[in-house]
């Protein structure tokens, strides 16, 4: 990933040249065209929407590299506040350290409308995400870009690049928005209903690290994270193979996270010495896509001792939500071809 870390290096000097370091830099910024800052307002807009479309063909030179591991979508859409970017991303990019260099945050789109005076117009969402994912994105653990970028001629929207094309791969997932616990009761809840005899993916979190600390163990515990990455990617693939060739990939999940859990305990040691408190709680990840025709019976073969650490099953709705709310934070899975359908 050393073209997209030079990539953002650059991304972050220019957005530097315009004042934005911070979160707050941006509430002193006119917002206009529906979240978006328009170059009728600001003169530097035009320059950021052509870096943006410099990321076309990067992407997909990532997504030829890539093409043998599902990709993971966190797609953060219509956020015009801080208090709803630091919700809404802060967490999933604690997530995102699960599956390094596969996690991509799409934002709004970047648009361009020549017959309206050469318009051009950058979303808030790219911005916000941008600060607040910076030291993955530095780090070359996650990527960021448009979820397309366009240009508006004559009233005809034309696509310049976009992820659209890559989201009709079956191994792709979009992982939908955080809910807590206190929420997890209420009409999102109803989403989780038709998962119902499947199974979640319970991962171990360090609760009050920051973004920064995160990625530093990521960097230095880089085979803990490995294994887990490919437990998980081999239970995608496996999600139409054979009970046999399930059980195993579970199993290696179960291994896998009985090894992040040993080195979050440790290093909660480590911070609690050095006057930083922190507790261990979990993500918890749902969805069907994991889920073969034949799991109600791989359920009874793989559960109890093997899977009790890594997967919680959702036999109903009454264990869908137990689970959930047992946890303070969940995110679901979802397919883009079943999402678009």
């Amino acid at each position: 990933m050393n073209d997209l870390t030079d990539y953002y290096i650059e991304l972050f000097r220019l957005m530097k040249s315009y004042g934005i370091e911070r979160l707050s830099d941006l509430d002193d910024l006119e917002l206009d065209w529906v979240r978006c800052y328009s170059s009728r307002t600001h003169g530097w807009v035009p320059e950021l929407y052509e870096f943006g479309k410099r990321l076309g063909p990067m992407m997909a030179k990532y997504r030829t590299e890539a093409a043998t591991a599902p990709a993971f979508f966190c797609s953060i859409s219509g956020i015009s506040s801080n208090l709803e970017a630091n919700t809404q991303i802060s967490e999933r990019a604690k997530y995102a350290c699960l599956f390094p260099r596969r996690v991509i945050f799409l934002s709004d789109r970047f648009a361009y409308w020549p017959d309206s005076g050469d318009v051009y117009t950058v979303p808030y969402s790219f911005l916000a995400q941008a600060i607040m994912l910076k030291p993955l994105l530095l780090a070359g653990l996650a990527i960021l870009s448009p979820r397309r970028v366009v240009m508006d001629i004559c009233g005809r929207t034309q696509q310049i690049w976009g992820w659209y094309q890559y989201m009709e791969d079956s191994s792709a997932v979009e992982v939908s928005a955080i809910r807590e616990s206190a929420g997890a009761s209420n009409s999102e809840m109803r989403r989780l209903y038709e998962y119902s005899s499947s199974y979640a993916i319970v991962t171990p979190h360090l609760h009050g690290v920051s973004l920064d600390r995160y990625v530093r163990l990521v960097q230095e515990e880089e085979d803990s994270f490995h294994l887990f990455d490919r437990a998980v990617s081999r239970l995608l693939k496996q999600g139409d193979g054979p009970v046999e060739s399930i059980t195993q990939a579970v199993e290696e999940l179960s291994l896998a996270t009985a090894r992040l859990n040993l080195l979050y305990r440790e290093k909660r040691r480590t911070l609690n010495f050095e006057g930083v408190t922190s507790t261990i709680g979990a993500f918890v990840t749902a969805g069907s896509l994991l889920a073969p025709s034949h799991f109600g019976g791989l359920a009874a073969g793989v559960g109890g001792a093997t899977a009790i650490q890594s997967l919680t099953w959702l036999r109903n709705r009454i264990t869908s939500r137990k689970s959930l709310q047992s946890d303070e934070f969940w995110f679901l899975w979802q397919s883009f071809s079943a999402a678009r359908s």
